[in-house]
């Protein structure tokens, strides 16, 4: 049996070699399915030749269906979340180092996509203005983003309008004790942060269907908007671009043993 077809049989074990919906058996019409698509990294079902270590982390994500159902599922339950993904730009990965007991996060910049070449593009000129290296950027972007995140889930929580009580109970002590940390270690980027957050909370927490969403579907296309910026010497400023190094604290105060590369 080669490398292919002794991953297939243990994926095929591991799962009762039926489907996760219907109960079908029939081990020829049985597919492997992400149980969510925003967890998935690869095709698991293209790189069954690879090694089991390889593959078993993925394989914990999924599941057996049958191609009708895996069909529906797809039309239906996954629909937003793949196209979510089809339309994905930015990419992170995190790796747990045990050597150095710590995780290692990487961050890729698909430029192959329209909208992750406009993006790298616009990022170039950012670093033109702030006088800060593309790679300084990315990398406070995403703790620009993390930081944005605690700031909403903390104050939602303050105000008892955090929709996810659980999720609350468990970590509100965590979350207050971060954004305390934030706005003493980090003062000028938590003021231009907290400014914003209603432009964030619309995002998570807004009505999808409301007026402001099906205006924003009218807007120009990103590409189109990044090559005017560019062409017109906008002087744009990013979010908390203007302190860019304390922004770049924040990472101690909410990652502690994540690296970036």
């Amino acid at each position: 049996m080669n490398n292919r077809d002794h991953n297939w049989n243990r994926i095929l074990t591991k799962f009762d070699r039926k489907c996760a919906i219907c109960g079908e058996t029939n081990v020829n019409i049985l597919q492997i399915d992400h149980k969510d698509p925003n967890t998935k990294k690869f095709e698991v079902k293209s790189r069954l030749t690879s090694s089991w270590i390889k593959l078993s982390e993925e394989v914990d994500k999924c599941q057996l269906l049958c191609k009708p159902c895996h069909d529906e599922k797809t039309r239906t339950t996954d629909k937003k979340a793949i196209q979510r993904k089809r339309e994905e730009f930015i990419v992170e990965e995190d790796t747990f180092l045990p050597l150095f007991n710590r995780v290692n996060r990487q961050i890729t910049i698909k430029t192959n996509k329209k909208d992750g070449k406009a993006w790298m593009k616009l990022l170039k000129y950012r670093s033109k203005i702030t006088g800060h290296s593309v790679d300084d950027l990315i990398y406070k972007d995403q703790v620009v983003v993390e930081a944005l995140t605690y700031i909403s889930f903390y104050e939602r929580m303050r105000k008892g309008v955090f929709p996810d009580k659980e999720f609350q109970e468990e970590f509100l002590c965590d979350i207050e004790e971060i954004v305390d940390r934030m706005k003493k270690e980090t003062p000028n980027a938590y003021d231009e942060l907290y400014k914003n957050l209603n432009d964030h909370d619309d995002y998570f927490f807004g009505d999808k269907n409301n007026e402001s969403s099906k205006e924003k579907k009218k807007e120009k296309p990103f590409t189109k908007l990044v090559d005017e910026i560019i062409e017109k010497d906008f002087k744009i400023n990013y979010l908390c671009d203007s302190f860019v190094d304390e922004a770049l604290k924040i990472y101690d105060v909410i990652y502690g043993d994540v690296r970036f590369e």
